[in-house]
């Protein structure tokens, strides 16, 4: 009966010190840098593009740094209040600023969202 209780033990310990030493692994750093497009689309469908060149984690955390968006952080992250200056308010008149990567509507929040090489990021004002 002691045989299994310790061959349990030791797996547990094993299986606790792999875990420790995944969350442990190299501190966060600066990332790669890479340099994408975002097109603003505002309320009256006029199109502005900026060009984007960030080490951020996340497509949030390089808007906020090149100061093209403002916003609160909530629950799903953060939640895109301005861009460009323009403001969308869904209380108001149901508008939003959407997020598009290429040409496709994303329905992930800008702090969900790794920036990639090249990419064409969309913020377009939305009214539903």
């Amino acid at each position: 009966m002691k045989k299994p209780l310790k061959t349990l033990a030791l797996i547990l310990a094993l299986t606790l010190f792999a875990a420790l030493f995944v969350a442990c692994g190299e501190p966060e750093g600066p990332g790669k840098e890479v340099t994408f497009l975002v097109e603003v689309i505002d309320d009256k469908g006029e199109s502005t593009e900026f060009t984007v060149t960030t080490t951020a984690p996340t497509l949030s955390a390089a808007l906020l740094e090149k100061g093209l968006v403002e916003g609160e952080e909530g629950a799903y992250g953060l939640y895109i209040e301005k861009v460009n200056g323009l403001e969308a308010n869904y209380d108001v008149n149901r508008s939003y600023w959407a997020i598009w990567i290429e040409n496709e509507k994303s329905f992930y929040s800008a702090s969900d969202i790794t920036p990639e090489e090249g990419v064409r990021y969309k913020l377009v004002y939305t009214i539903e």
